[in-house]
């Protein structure tokens, strides 16, 4: 039943970026057929809305294709090549037509719409049996190999996830300047994060470097979407922002202490799956974590008088839960946030 899900998957992919690159041609045709302005200036809207649709498209074919190991067949490489130049021709389309005075459009267009035909004529060449029987395999030998054998755990991310929140909790409490000041500062770093991200995604060359150079750092299904640690920037930067200082602490401490070690756990001594994601080991070792940290808050907050036994503890559930309710959405946004809401209503009871 798998494998008739996965050619089906593999096949409706194929069908889908085969009719975009009809589209494609068929507006650059449509294009070069121009010649008053009213009607090139609709024709751009629609090539805007045909150039958005078949990136999203590109982006979704690669990267299913990369979670069903067709990268590794001999239709994998062929398959990320022709999604490679379909980028850049899309890419160089809109290019051309916002630095183009459109006096020589006609002649631009002419060049690009034998590179769509080309792709194509490539695509309907990929072997569809030999790439779903490799995939089929390739899935089938790694569960079959994965089982009992942890995963691997990406060491230099999760300790910089670590000390990201260590250098931010520092900044916090010991560097002698004003709050505004540190806000300043935090808040132009999570700028600058947000620019470069959104700018990566809009520069495939660009991006194509940064992942080179941040392999280790990055997760697949980052490369064509916001980086795990803007958000971590901007969840931080937001608690520390709306949240009263000890609070704050305590929530950057629970994302990055409590989620990195909870991660490691889970990988490594994961045994009992609480959905896809999820762990009961990595769960506890998250309550663990967020309530020894927990025990900390009289001396972040001296005016705390409330029992320790029980606010460390349902802090510590809190810190455990926060990553399981919003699933959607990337942890490193939602953690913060959520345990920094919820800390501050417990600590209305105390």
């Amino acid at each position: 039943m798998q494998g008739s899900e996965l050619l089906l998957e593999f096949s409706v992919r194929q069908n889908r970026l085969l009719e975009m690159l009809e589209r494609l041609h068929a507006s650059a045709v449509d294009f070069s057929k121009q010649s008053k302005d009213s009607s090139l200036r609709r024709a751009l809207r629609r090539f805007s809305a045909l150039q958005e649709s078949l990136q999203d498209e590109i982006a979704r074919f690669r990267q299913w294709s990369a979670k069903a190991a067709l990268q590794e067949s001999a239709a994998g490489p062929h398959l990320e090549r022709i999604g490679a130049q379909a980028q850049l021709l899309v890419q160089a389309l809109g290019e051309r037509f916002r630095e183009s005075d459109f006096g020589d459009w006609k002649r631009r267009l002419a060049q690009i719409v034998p590179t769509a035909v080309r792709l194509k004529e490539e695509l309907k060449s990929v072997d569809l049996r030999a790439a779903f029987a490799h995939a089929a395999d390739a899935i089938l030998i790694d569960r079959l190999e994965g089982l009992g054998r942890p995963q691997v755990v990406q060491w230099p991310r999760k300790i910089w996830h670590i000390l990201a929140a260590l250098i931010i909790v520092s900044i916090y409490l010991f560097i002698p300047v004003e709050f505004s000041v540190k806000m300043t500062v935090f808040g132009c770093f999570t700028g600058l994060a947000l620019v470069c991200d959104v700018s990566r995604l809009l520069w495939p060359k660009f991006n194509a470097q940064v992942v080179k150079d941040l392999q280790k750092y990055m997760r697949q299904r980052e490369v064509n979407h916001l980086n795990s640690m803007t958000f971590y920037a901007l969840s931080t930067f937001f608690v520390c922002l709306l949240f009263p200082k000890a609070t704050a602490i305590l929530a950057v401490l629970f994302l990055g202490m409590g989620d990195s070690l909870a991660s490691i756990v889970g990988v490594h001594w994961g045994r009992h799956r609480l959905g896809q994601r999820f762990s009961l080991e990595g769960t506890l070792a998250f309550f663990a974590v967020c309530t020894l940290l927990s025990l900390l808050y009289p001396v972040l907050n001296s005016a705390f008088q409330g029992p320790l036994w029980l606010f460390a503890p349902l802090a510590g559930l809190i810190g455990a839960v926060s990553e399981r309710v919003l699933p959607r959405l990337d942890d490193n946004f939602v953690i913060p946030l959520f345990s920094a809401g919820m800390l501050q209503l417990l600590l209305s009871f105390f």
